[in-house]
């Protein structure tokens, strides 16, 4: 009659009536021994079952099915002897502890997913936060975008799992991305110089970049041919800048001389 049971439990459960009005008729003491394995059995069953709700295939739930099952070996095996309630009750328990075990397994699964999807999410959140950083209102050239978008939000979002943002690996790879953007958006020929001693240190972690994410080669080469072609493209800017303030002191200079020569 307990109202916290659903019906089919209770169904189940129903059927137990005859072997326990056998083992009330066997043994006087049947009902006020708290202790008898088959009291304690029912008990046990019912207890386990408490908030149990039938699903459209309850048939095939495992609470459900272990219940019945048990039902039908006492109704089955039951003559008389009291061993089979003895079995069947540690076989139930063996079962509810694998159960409490399997539900423990199945919480810290989810609270283990729950917590990495945050962590994911967090992750994320600040990748696109560095670039916003490195980027705000800079226009850059496409294979630089190919570069952060492809390479290096993955470079970081895997370190900031992984090692978190207080790692020195984070602070490198971050480092690795501002000298990216620095490199070509440096004003030249008066960055020159530092260009030369950066460009093959910078090659060189942002090949390793790729080669962690495995990368295929084809596409490796494909964005570090792309970033030569636009080093190459900014040292010739650099050179012709140069060479055009060269020509312009020198006429300047000579202006200046003629107006000396003059005067």
């Amino acid at each position: 009659e307990d109202r916290n049971l659903a019906e089919p439990i209770k169904a189940q459960l129903i059927r137990l009536q005859l072997p326990m009005l056998k083992l009330a008729v066997a043994d006087k003491a049947f009902f006020s021994k708290g202790g008898h394995p088959a009291r304690r059995l029912l008990n046990e069953m019912a207890d386990a079952a408490i908030g149990w709700q039938p699903g459209d295939n309850y048939h095939e739930d495992p609470l459900y099915r272990e219940i019945t099952t048990i039902v039908e070996d006492v109704l089955a095996e039951y003559d008389r002897d009291e061993a089979v309630f003895v079995r069947l009750l540690e076989s139930f328990r063996e079962y509810s502890v694998r159960e409490q075990k399997r539900a423990a397994v199945m919480e810290r699964r989810t609270i283990d997913e729950a917590q990495g999807a945050a962590r994911v999410e967090a992750a994320k959140a600040r990748v696109t936060a560095v670039f916003d950083a490195l980027t705000a209102e800079r226009k850059l050239p496409k294979i630089v975008y190919q570069w952060l978008n492809r390479v290096w939000s993955s470079v970081l979002f895997r370190t900031c799992l992984k090692d978190g943002t207080d790692s020195g690996l984070w602070r490198q790879h971050v480092l690795t991305a501002r000298d990216l953007i620095w490199s070509v958006v440096a004003p030249m020929p008066e960055s020159s110089v530092k260009m030369r001693r950066l460009i093959p240190d910078l090659k060189k972690r942002l090949e390793e970049g790729a080669l962690s994410l495995s990368l295929s080669a084809g596409d490796r080469q494909r964005l570090l041919a792309g970033l030569e072609t636009l080093y190459s493209e900014r040292q010739k800017l650099g050179e012709r800048v140069e060479s055009e303030r060269e020509r312009r002191t020198r006429e300047r200079l000579v202006q200046e001389l003629r107006r000396e020569a003059d005067s």
